[in-house]
């Protein structure tokens, strides 16, 4: 059986790259609309399937790009799922975007990302749809505007004027998480390499992956900020002096963690979760695996490739 560990280890990391100042991007998707964010009810909720809110229109054509709702879960944590719909609500049209979020027991302001913003025109009524309502406190404000709102149970139903909902709009184009390899692993027995499922997106989880290293053998794996100096060594560094030739290090080990490899295939998986801050926008991380590998070299040790992460919205 593959090791995990548990994904909360990037925020050292990402410290260190906001102190830094690793080049990072500003978020292109910005507050446009906000409604009755002040105070939370944390206290209202209702047997049916999904809300529709409605967002009054505006005289300015919209393109969003992001939905907060402060909200939590009655219980366990519930994967949602938010849409953007135009003025014939999800009774009558498509979606305009759709995106998820994980909301957790903690009351707190809970984003979703759209990575296709959605286009609605100047004075356009349109709706903010969640699904999952039956799992969670709503987003219901103790003060401020009543908003109207329909219900889904059996079929839709509404419109409702009875609760002061909230939400944050944000407006722009969400900035894409990248992933991408690069360099080459050292020969040996069973040669390694690294990837990466998911990618580095604000608030979410990815997982660096080691795959067709030895079985049962213990594994470091790296992450740092460059992957062209480690301190004031220079990257690549070639590990030829120590018996591994062929064999570099690729990235700077700012972070270490280490793991075994599963039994049956060599495997590991690291997942890292990503702070949910704005500032790290654009900043890179990059990663590497060793292998403890007594017949790769005299140095006992198989290296992978490299991976870079580039964080993002979406």
């Amino acid at each position: 059986m593959t090791m995990r560990i548990r994904p909360q280890v990037l925020a050292p990391l990402a410290a260190a790259l906001l102190l830094a100042g690793n080049a990072a991007a500003q978020s292109n998707c910005q507050t446009c609309l906000t409604m009755n964010s002040a105070t939370y009810n944390g206290s209202t909720s209702q047997n049916v399937t999904a809300i529709a809110i409605e967002v009054a229109a505006v005289p300015q054509t919209l393109q969003i790009c992001s939905v907060d709702l402060f909200m939590a879960a009655l219980s366990t944590s519930v994967a949602m799922n938010v849409s953007i719909y135009g003025a014939g609500g999800p009774w009558a049209t498509n979606a305009l975007a759709k995106g998820s979020v994980t909301v957790t027991r903690t009351p707190m302001s809970y984003r979703t990302y759209f990575g296709k913003p959605a286009v609605v025109p100047a004075n356009t009524v349109f709706y903010i749809v969640f699904d999952q309502a039956t799992q969670v406190w709503f987003p219901v404000s103790t003060s401020g505007t009543i908003v109207p709102h329909h219900i889904y149970a059996v079929g839709w139903a509404g419109p409702y004027s009875n609760s002061r909902w909230n939400y944050v709009i944000g407006c722009g184009i969400a900035s894409v998480a990248q992933y991408s390899t690069y360099g080459a692993g050292c020969p040996s027995s069973a040669p390694p390499f690294g990837a990466s499922s998911g990618r580095a997106v604000l608030g979410q989880t990815f997982t660096a992956e080691l795959f067709a290293a030895r079985p049962s053998v213990p594994v470091a794996h790296v992450l740092g900020a460059s992957q062209t100096f480690w301190g004031t060594t220079p990257l690549p560094l070639d590990l030829t002096p120590l018996g591994a030739p062929g064999c570099n290090v690729l990235a700077s080990a700012d972070l270490v963690l280490g793991t075994t490899t599963s039994a049956l295939q060599g495997r590991a998986s690291i997942p890292f979760l990503v702070p949910q801050n704005v500032g790290l926008l654009g900043l890179s991380v990059y990663h590497q695996f060793f292998v403890l590998d007594p017949l790769a070299n005299a140095f006992g040790l198989a290296v992978t490739n490299a991976g870079k992460a580039t964080i993002g919205e979406v």
